[in-house]
Formats: C-alpha cells, sequence, structure tokens
C-alpha cells in the first residue's frame, strides 16, 4: 500500500491542508523548524493505527482551529486499487472508515485487512518513525518485532547444542580443572608423582644441594605467582585509570549540566500549542495597531491635503489657447527630440560627402562632383579597354613562362652531358697519378718490368683523358628558339605600355590622375553616385529642419499670451517645460473645486475605518492579558524568557541522558554506574594522569621481575634433574615415569576433549554465519556497504536473543560499542532488513521518515542513499526534513520534493 495524497482537516496545528501528489520512490518534505514535520508523521500514523495509549507528558495534537481530530489518507494497493482511509474523534482510535471501489466498512479490524495485519509497535518502530525511535534499542526489541527479527530460528532439531557443551566440559572437569578441586583423576596422579619425588629426596639426604634447590625452586615459583597477582592487580588499575581519564571531561559536563537542571528545577514545563497562540495574539496585535497608525496618518494627509486649495479662473477662462498648445506639445516634442539627432545626420552626411571626395580629389568640392555624368560610350570605353589590358597582361605572362621553361631545359641538358666526361677525367687522373708514383718507385728500384708496365698505365691514363677533353662542346651554340621566345616577350611588353598609355590619357582628360587604374576609376564612380546621394539626403534634412522651427515659433507665441494667467510661476527657457507648466497648472485649477467634495467624503471614510480597527485590537489586547495571567507572568518579556528556560530545560534533560548513556557504555549500568561516579567527585586529571605513569612503571618492572625469576626457575631445576640421575634411584625414577605417562595419557584426553569443544566452537561461528535470519543476512549487507566494509555483517549467536556486529578484523562487538552515528546506520539496516523480509508475507506499507540522516558524515550518508535509491525503486519511501542542504541531496538521488497546501 503507497499513499498518494493526505488531507488533514484538523489535527494540531495543521486544519485543512494537504500533501499532493505523494507519488512512488522516494518523496521528500521540506520546513523549517516548527513547520510540523513531527506532526505531519503523527498524523499518518493516527490515521492507520489511532492514538498510543495516553501517558503523562504525552502529546494529544489537539487541534489548534477546535473540534475533533479528522484527516483522510487516499492510498493505493498493489493491485492498483485506490482505498479512502478516514479518521475523526477524540478517543484513541476514534472513528475509522475505510472506502474502496467495491467494498466499505468501519472499525479498526476491517483496516488492518488492507495493512497486511501489521500492528501499530510494527509501522511506529519499522515504517514510520524518526531520529529519537531510531537512536533507541529498544523500539527494535519490543517483543513483537523481536519475534519478527528471530522468527527465522537457528535450532538443531532435537540436538540441544548446551547439552553437548555441558558434558565435555564435565568430562575435563573429571580429568583436570583449573583453580579446582584437588580430587580429579589427573590430580591424584600428579599427587603420586609428587610423592615419588619426595621418596627419591628422602634417598638424596647425602646430597643436601637437591634440596636446598627445591627449596629455591618453590621460593621463586611463589615469588611468581605473587608476582602474575600483582601484575593482574596493576592491569586491573591501568584500565580503571584509562577510563576515568577518558571519562573526565563527559563527568564533569554531567556534573554542570546536572547543577543547571537544578536550578531549573522550579520552571514549569509549556506546551508548544501556549507559544502559537502567543504568537497569533501578538502577530494580531502588532497587525491591528499597525493597520490603525497607518489609517491615522492616512487621515491627517486627508485633512492636510483638504484646507489649502485655490482655483484660477483666469486661466480656465482661456481653455481654447490652452486646447491649440497642447496640440502642439507633440509636434514641438517630436521636434526637439528630432532635432538634435537630424542635425547630428546632417554633419555625418556633410562629413562623409568631404570624405568621400577627398578620396576621389582633395581639390574638388561637391559642385565639381554634382558635374562629372558619365554617358554610355564613355563605359564601353573602360569596359573595352579594361579587356584590352586583361589580354595584354596575360599575353606578357605566357611569354614569360615560355621564356623561363625553356631556359629550366637547356640547364638539364647540359648537366646530363657533362655527367659522362666528368667520370672519364677522374678516371684518367687516377691512372696517372698511379702511373707517375709507378714508374717513380720502378726507376729509384731500377725494376725494369715495374717500369714498362707503370709507363702503359701512365700513358693509357694520358688518352683518356685527351679523349674526354676533346668530345665536350668548345662553346654553346645560338639558341634560335631562344631568340624566337626573347622576340615574343619584348612585343607583348610593347603591347601592354601601349594599352596603358591609351589608358593614362583617357583619364588625364576627365580630370583624373594619370596613374588611376581601371578598378580605381570604377570605385571613384560608386563614390560619385554615393556623394549624389547623399547631398541629396542633406537637403531633405534642411527643409525638415525648417519646418520644425517654424512650429515652435508659434508654439513660444501661444506660451508668452498664456504666462499671464500664472504670473506667479517663473517660466523656463526650456519651451517644453513651459508648456507642461501651463497645462498642469490648468488642470490643477480645473481639478481643485471637485476635489473639495472628494476630500470630504474621503475624511468621513477614514474615520469610519479607524472606529471599526480599534474594537478587535482592543479583544485580542484582552487576549494576550488573559494568556500572560494563565502563564502567571505579567509581561510578554517574561513569557518569552519563561519559554526559553522551559525549552532550555527540556534540552538539557536531553542531553543529560545522552552523557550518562555514553559513560554507562563504558563503564556499565545500574550499581556500578553509580560507584563511578562518586568515585570521579574527587577524580583530578593531572592526578589521574600521574597514577596511570606510576602503574605503568610498576607494571614494567614487575614484568622484568618475573623474566628474571623464570630463568632462576629453570637454571635451578635443570641442576636438580642433574642430581636426580643417579644409578640406584632408577625404580623409583621408572615408578615416577610410568606415572607421568599415566599423566600424559590423561592430558591427551583432556587436549582432545578441549579440541572437541574448540571444534564445536568453530562449527558455531560458520553455522551462526551462513544461517543467520533472513533479517540479519539482509541488514548485514546493507550495514557493510555504509561503512566500507569495516564491519563485515550483524550476527545472532545459537540460542541467545542478543545480536553481535563482526567487525571487518573478524571480531564481534557489541552495538554499545559503535558511536552514535554508526549505531543509527546499524538500526537505520535493522529496519530495512524487517521491512524487506515482513513484505514477503504481507502487504508493502509506506515508509516515512523524520530527519533520520542528520548525525551521518557526507561518505556514509551517499552510501546510505545509494542503498535508498535502490530499496525505494518498488516501495514508496517519504522523508521529512528541515535541513535545506539535505533536501538537494535528495533531489539529487531521485527524490520527488512535496510541499504543504492549503486547502
Amino acid at each position: 500500500m503507497q499513499i498518494r495524497e493526505i488531507h488533514i482537516e484538523r489535527f494540531g496545528k495543521f486544519s485543512h491542508c494537504r500533501v499532493v501528489p505523494v507519488s512512488q520512490g522516494l518523496n521528500v518534505i521540506y520546513g523549517r523548524n516548527e513547520f510540523g514535520k513531527t506532526t505531519l508523521l503523527e498524523f499518518i500514523r493516527w490515521v492507520l493505527f489511532g492514538f498510543e495509549k495516553k501517558r503523562k507528558g504525552m502529546n494529544s495534537y489537539t487541534p489548534v482551529a477546535g473540534g475533533e481530530h479528522s484527516g483522510t489518507l487516499m492510498c493505493e494497493m498493489a493491485n492498483g486499487e485506490r482505498v479512502f482511509i478516514s479518521r475523526t474523534g477524540g478517543t484513541l482510535e476514534g472513528q475509522v472508515k475505510v472506502r474502496a471501489a467495491d467494498r466499505e466498512g468501519s472499525g479498526q479490524a476491517h483496516l488492518e485487512s488492507f495493512l497486511g495485519h501489521a500492528s501499530r509497535k510494527i509501522f511506529k518502530n519499522i515504517y514510520a518513525f524518526a531520529l529519537e525511535e531510531l537512536q533507541d534499542l529498544d523500539s527494535l526489541m519490543e517483543e513483537e518485532i523481536k519475534n519478527k527479527i528471530l522468527g527465522a530460528g537457528m535450532g538443531l532439531g532435537q540436538v540441544s547444542l548446551t547439552e553437548v557443551e555441558k558434558e565435555i566440559r564435565d568430562k575435563q572437569d573429571e580429568l583436570f580443572k583449573q583453580r579446582g578441586r584437588s580430587d580429579r583423576a589427573l590430580d591424584k596422579v600428579y599427587r603420586e608423582i609428587r610423592k615419588r619425588e619426595e621418596e627419591l629426596r628422602a634417598r638424596f639426604n647425602e646430597v643436601s644441594q637437591y634440596d636446598e634447590l627445591n627449596k629455591k625452586i618453590e621460593a621463586l615459583e611463589q615469588d611468581r605467582e605473587k608476582g602474575e597477582a600483582e601484575n593482574e592487580q596493576l592491569e586491573s588499575r591501568r584500565r580503571t585509570l584509562e577510563v576515568r581519564g577518558e571519562l573526565f571531561a563527559d563527568f564533569i559536563d554531567l556534573k554542570d549540566k546536572i547543577a543547571r537542571q537544578d536550578e531549573l528545577a522550579g520552571i514549569p514545563a509549556m506546551e508548544e500549542e501556549s507559544m502559537l497562540v502567543f504568537e497569533k495574539v501578538q502577530t494580531k496585535i502588532e497587525d491591528l495597531s499597525q493597520r490603525l497608525e497607518e489609517e491615522k496618518v492616512k487621515l491627517h494627509q486627508l485633512k492636510l491635503r483638504r484646507n489649502p486649495i485655490l482655483v484660477n479662473q483666469p486661466l480656465l477662462d482661456r481653455e481654447t489657447e490652452i486646447m491649440q498648445l497642447r496640440q502642439l506639445t507633440g509636434v514641438v516634442r517630436s521636434a526637439q527630440a528630432d532635432k538634435h539627432e537630424v542635425l547630428q545626420q546632417r554633419d555625418q552626411l556633410k562629413e562623409k560627402i568631404r570624405l568621400e571626395i577627398d578620396g576621389i580629389n582633395r581639390d574638388w568640392d561637391e559642385d565639381r562632383v554634382l558635374t562629372l555624368e558619365w554617358i554610355d560610350s564613355e563605359k564601353q570605353f573602360v569596359e573595352k579597354r579594361e579587356q584590352a589590358l586583361f589580354h595584354s597582361e596575360q599575353y606578357l605572362v605566357n611569354a614569360r613562362n615560355k621564356l623561363e621553361l625553356h631556359e629550366e631545359q637547356l640547364l638539364m641538358d647540359n648537366a646530363q652531358e657533362n655527367d659522362f666526361p666528368k667520370g672519364i677525367r677522374l678516371s684518367s687522373w687516377l691512372l696517372m697519378g698511379i702511373g707517375a708514383l709507378g714508374a717513380g718507385v720502378a726507376l729509384f728500384s731500377a725494376n725494369m718490368e715495374l717500369g714498362i708496365f707503370m709507363g702503359l698505365m701512365l700513358a693509357v691514363g694520358i688518352g683518356l683523358y685527351a679523349w674526354a677533353s676533346f668530345s665536350s662542346p668548345e662553346g654553346e651554340k645560338e639558341d634560335l628558339l631562344d631568340n624566337l621566345l626573347q622576340g615574343k616577350l619584348e612585343k607583348a611588353e610593347n603591347d601592354l605600355e601601349a594599352e596603358q598609355e591609351v589608358w593614362r590619357q583617357w583619364v588625364e582628360d576627365k580630370g583624373l590622375d594619370p596613374e588611376t587604374s581601371i578598378a580605381l576609376f570604377k570605385e571613384i564612380q560608386i563614390r560619385v553616385r554615393a556623394v549624389k546621394e547623399w547631398v541629396h539626403q542633406k537637403q531633405n534634412l534642411d527643409e525638415r529642419i525648417e519646418r520644425m522651427r517654424k512650429k515652435e515659433e508659434e508654439a513660444e507665441g501661444l506660451v508668452a499670451s498664456l504666462s499671464e494667467c500664472v504670473s506667479e510661476v517663473y517660466l523656463a527657457k526650456d519651451l517644453l517645460v513651459n508648456i507642461d507648466v501651463l497645462s498642469k497648472h490648468f488642470d490643477e485649477a480645473r481639478e481643485d473645486s471637485g476635489k473639495c467634495k472628494d476630500l470630504d467624503g474621503q475624511i468621513n471614510e477614514q474615520t469610519g475605518r479607524i472606529e471599526g480597527i480599534v474594537a478587535p485590537l482592543e479583544s485580542q489586547q484582552e487576549s494576550l492579558y488573559h494568556l500572560l495571567q494563565s502563564a502567571k507572568v505579567d509581561s510578554e518579556e517574561s513569557f518569552l524568557l519563561q519559554w526559553n528556560k522551559a525549552q532550555e530545560k527540556s534540552a538539557l534533560e536531553k542531553s543529560i541522558r545522552e552523557t550518562q548513556t555514553r559513560i554507562q557504555s563504558r563503564v556499565g549500568l545500574g550499581e556500578v554506574y553509580r560507584r563511578f561516579l562518586e568515585s570521579m567527585e574527587d577524580a583530578d586529571p593531572e592526578q589521574l594522569e600521574h597514577d596511570l605513569k606510576e602503574v605503568l612503571s610498576r607494571l614494567s618492572r614487575v614484568h622484568e621481575e618475573q623474566n628474571r625469576v623464570n630463568q632462576e626457575i629453570g637454571q635451578f631445576r635443570g641442576e636438580a634433574t642433574q642430581l636426580a640421575s643417579r644409578e640406584d634411584l632408577v625404580r623409583l625414577h621408572n615408578e615416577m615415569e610410568s606415572k607421568k605417562e599415566q599423566l600424559m595419557n590423561g592430558a591427551r584426553e583432556w587436549a582432545t576433549l578441549a579440541l572437541a569443544q574448540d571444534m564445536l566452537d568453530q562449527a558455531k561461528r560458520r553455522y551462526e554465519k551462513t544461517r543467520q535470519p533472513q533479517v540479519f543476512q539482509a541488514a548485514g549487507r546493507m550495514f557493510s556497504k555504509i561503512t566500507d566494509g569495516n564491519y563485515q555483517g550483524v550476527e545472532k549467536p545459537l540460542e541467545s536473543d542478543e545480536f553481535r556486529i563482526v567487525q571487518g578484523s573478524g571480531r564481534f562487538i557489541s552495538p554499545v560499542q559503535l558511536s552514535r552515528g554508526t549505531r543509527e546506520q546499524l538500526y537505520l539496516s535493522m529496519r530495512f532488513g524487517l521491512i524487506e523480509d515482513y513484505e514477503t508475507r504481507a502487504e508493502p506499507l509506506p515508509i516515512v521518515m523524520d530527519d533520520v540522516f542528520v548525525n551521518f558524515d557526507d561518505i556514509r550518508r551517499e552510501h546510505v542513499l545509494d542503498i535508498l535509491r535502490d530499496f525505494a525503486r518498488d516501495r514508496q519511501v517519504i522523508i521529512l526534513s528541515c535541513h535545506e542542504h539535505l533536501v538537494e541531496t535528495y533531489l539529487k538521488y531521485g527524490a520527488k520534493q512535496v510541499d504543504l497546501q492549503r486547502e
């Protein structure tokens, strides 16, 4: 079932309000403090289940507007059926009516069929809860809710795990029990061994060292036991001092708060409705007083306006001239408004004309430009000259390109022809060099064969050089094609120059610069046309300015004639101002006679309004007086002071409970807590720190002494063993060894039982992890995600109704060891798990939360909202919040904001 609309007729501070539309998924309702979020939460609980049994201090949400509680929820079932649930009356359950499409009934039993038979406790503590219920573990440990959490069960059928563990412990105790009785089986064997040891010592009378060593060992063992006892006492003392030091600040804070609570003990509690009534009456008195003052001021102003009224009759008699002047007002205003712009346009045109003429020729003026006209034959001449020049330039470019291409081809051909002779020359130089060098060596060594061979090589080199030299051209032959191309280039240049000369002569005849190009000449034509157009526009502006001047002269004549009727008024130099002044005086003179009658009527009406405000103001003042009397104060300031103290007292009581809970989570409850507080009365932080340092120092010394004692015991036992290893003592040794073997067998059996106990404990832990109720599995997953894996899950031990938290290291802790914010995250996860489990067997219900995320840090709040977004995908979640920044966060996660409206 999901809520679609909330209609509050009368409930607490709300009267004729509604919340629509409430949709599936996340919904957020925002309101500041005193908005009524808690009232809205209680209204939903009340409509569905009625009030709880009244107890002292419980808010009954009496309607401020009077009458009985009443309101309606329009809901939608999972199958789409619309259901209207209405409740009225002031009793615990009142009268509830349920109306669906095809059925109608009354009574809580009929309504429970639509609620999946959920009880008030389940809905209040699991589905619709505020921060106070979230922080309270007891709200989850109600018997009905606890049965829901533990309903899955973790039994073992007919086998009792407790009985198995007890049987193992009993068998262990039969063999041996630490710090127990001495009649156990292993104790008896141990005494037999000691007896044999005494017999051995009796045989060693002549060996005094053996007894002396055993005495030393016994003395040292006694010292060790004393050291262990002292160490245990010091460790306990250390833990106590650390806890007292850590909680000293909380104790002082608690003590101060209790003292302040005692100071406020005589302050009576005040209901929220008292302040609402006080503020309402006070606001009405302020509004009425302000209205009364405003109406009196208005009356005074009317009288001031009524007294001085004079009528200018001469001016009224000249109404015709005033009307004529008014008709001219628009013309004059338009003329004055446009005059500056028109003059500015004229100056701009003049400047543009001057710049354009300067662009043509600085020696020209407007008249010279206006005389310029081009006939069609001149236009055709310009077009022909442009084409002729273009063709001449193209012909010149082509001739120059062909000549350059021919010269590049010649260079490439010469380079290819010279490559071969150059290689022959290099080879000949090499042969000549080797031959000359070899001939010199042969001559020096008188080697005839070498000399002949080197001579032939020298001759071959000289021959090659000569052949390469004769094969190269002696000079470049004249290139006929090159001369032809050179001639064409010169002709193209001459033709272009001739065309340009014709153009220069024509332009000079027109009075322009001979160097003016055709493109520039066309631009001059465009500028001439523009100048002619601008000159025509300037002439039109001059005519417009003249018309404006004549209208202004006509209006000035009328103003001078009418100014005789307003001699007491100083006329300005501005014509429009003078026209407005004369028109205003005429309108005032015409309206003054009518104002007298209107003001008299308004004064009478205003007097009646003042009399109508005085009566309700006195009534509200009387209500305020009775309210102050009921609160036993004599002024508004005293009332507010008493209210603030009552609020401070309430907040102080809550803070004291929180501090007490924080201390009790560390030291315990009941008598232990009382003794702790008594011990902190005379505590001093410096003394606590000094005592802790002293205890730590003593612990260090005790540990050192224990190490020394253990070393000496080991040394003396070694010496005693050597003394006991004599041949005449073999029998006693054998008997003693037999007893020792018997002792070892018993120890093995005891160890086997201990191992069985340990294996049983491990099996219990595995069983607890793998066979947890569905509620704990779901809550564990959510809690692990919220805390980034710092806690792995939530478990319930076998055969116990308590539950515990699994840390990331695998250790278990109790919920009371968590911080407040982390506990709230745990309890929120438990509620989500309960909702998932409950909905497998019943109709889903709407989830309503009143500011339950305020103690979460930013990172964990993001994790919670991630879970909540998925959780609300197929459910309805309504969040009430007074924090605007949290509302923005909820909207980012897909929530829809719903507003409270007045019907």
